[in-house]
């Protein structure tokens, strides 16, 4: 497995208005032994542009923010076509301190990294 859950990891859910950038709602929450959380905010956001953003590793050697994946945008409009109450983030991550052996061979196979 090249992914761990994150257990007892700090993440919130900010709203800024469009206009201004001004923050107008904030939910915190915990991730559980799945590493999933639920975040509530009522009403219409249509105004605003949210996003669910990683605060807090509860693991020591794996609290590193991963730029790129430290946040994620959720549409809470009632108008956007999304019949649910209920929105699901792309996932969030930190890295490790030190990383896995076949870390390396992921990053080549992606070719995310020079040769030299």
């Amino acid at each position: 497995m090249f992914t761990a859950f994150c257990i007892g990891g700090k993440v919130k859910l900010e709203c800024r208005h469009f206009d201004h950038g001004k923050i107008e709602h904030t939910v915190e929450g915990v991730t559980d032994n799945n590493g999933a959380y639920s975040l509530v905010l009522a009403d219409n956001h249509e105004n605003e542009i949210c996003e669910v953003v990683l605060v807090e590793s509860a693991i020591k050697d794996c609290a590193e923010i991963n730029p790129g994946r430290d946040r994620a945008r959720v549409m809470l409009s009632n108008d956007i076509g999304i019949p649910a109450n209920i929105r699901y983030a792309n996932s969030l991550g930190f890295f490790e301190d030190v990383p896995l052996d076949v870390c390396k061979d992921v990053v080549k196979w992606y070719v995310l990294e020079d040769d030299e």
